[in-house]
């Protein structure tokens, strides 16, 4: 779980550093936030990050409506290679 929360928090911040055109680093130092020990309240959305030795899928779930939404990018894609 642990190790799952890690690696959404670092590729949320590699799309944010590409959607405002900083370096990732520069925009990792530039973070300040805590984490919390539990939801506040309800969670009204619920991330999934899903990893094979293939890619990646990300998986967006509307808890008021049960929708799912998934983006799916194999390793190559996310590196270039």
């Amino acid at each position: 779980m642990a190790l799952t929360s890690q690696m959404m928090i670092v590729v949320f911040f590699g799309v944010y550093a590409q959607a405002y055109q900083v370096n990732a680093l520069d925009f990792i130092q530039a973070v300040d936030f805590t984490e919390l020990t539990a939801p506040i309240g309800t969670p009204d959305v619920e991330l999934n990050l899903f990893m094979t030795d293939e890619g990646m899928q990300f998986e967006w779930l509307n808890t008021s409506d049960g929708q799912r939404s998934r983006w799916t990018s194999t390793w190559a894609e996310a590196y270039g290679k």
